[in-house]
């Protein structure tokens, strides 16, 4: 049997959502070269004025897309305040029913001897 028997938590390894260096050093590496010889947000401007479809591209890369929920409280028309009067009429009316008692008087089919 290798490995972690079944039943047992993982331990171990990179922790979820972590960057790895060599990552964050490339993404350092590039920051620098764009704030430090480029320019930063002059070279941006230049490329909004020279080539409007690379900047839209580079644009549609960073900025994160608009997700669109909406959350309805008030599911069908129902009001939480007109379900509790519901609610507590049916148990009014569950209280207030005639409960049929079946319990046999006298036991079915005994003989008596």
């Amino acid at each position: 049997m290798s490995g972690r028997p079944p039943g047992y938590p993982k331990t171990g390894g990179a922790k979820k959502g972590s960057v790895k260096t060599q990552t964050r050093a490339v993404k350092d590496a590039i920051r620098n070269v764009f704030y430090d010889q480029l320019g930063g947000e002059k070279y941006l401007k230049k490329i909004a004025d020279t080539d409007p479809a690379l900047f839209c591209s580079l644009l549609a890369k960073v900025i994160p897309q608009e997700i669109a929920a909406e959350v309805n409280v008030n599911h069908r028309g129902i009001s939480l305040g007109d379900a509790m009067i519901e609610a507590e009429g049916r148990i009014e009316a569950y209280h207030q029913s005639k409960i049929i008692d079946v319990t046999p008087t006298e036991p079915a089919n005994v003989r008596r001897d």
